[in-house]
């Protein structure tokens, strides 16, 4: 993990931000089916008119909102 996303900037809604400590830079093992769907997935939206290295996975240019993952969660 190299980046971070907060939502607690005035004026913008979210901010991607480098980690507060060096110790939040981390590594997370993945398993191989996850890692594969995911290559999947950028596979396929990268070929779709508008696509940008920089969209988030699971959304496209904003990242989801934390209500909308706790309405989901619940």
């Amino acid at each position: 993990i190299t980046k971070s996303v907060t939502s607690k900037t005035s004026g913008y809604g979210w901010k991607i931000t480098s980690p507060k400590t060096k110790n939040s830079v981390r590594k997370i093992d993945l398993q191989s089916s996850l890692v594969n769907m995911l290559r999947a997935r950028y596979t396929r939206e990268s070929k779709k008119d508008g696509f940008s290295k920089d969209f988030f996975v699971f959304r496209d240019a904003r990242p989801i909102s934390r209500q909308n993952v706790a309405d989901h969660l619940e």
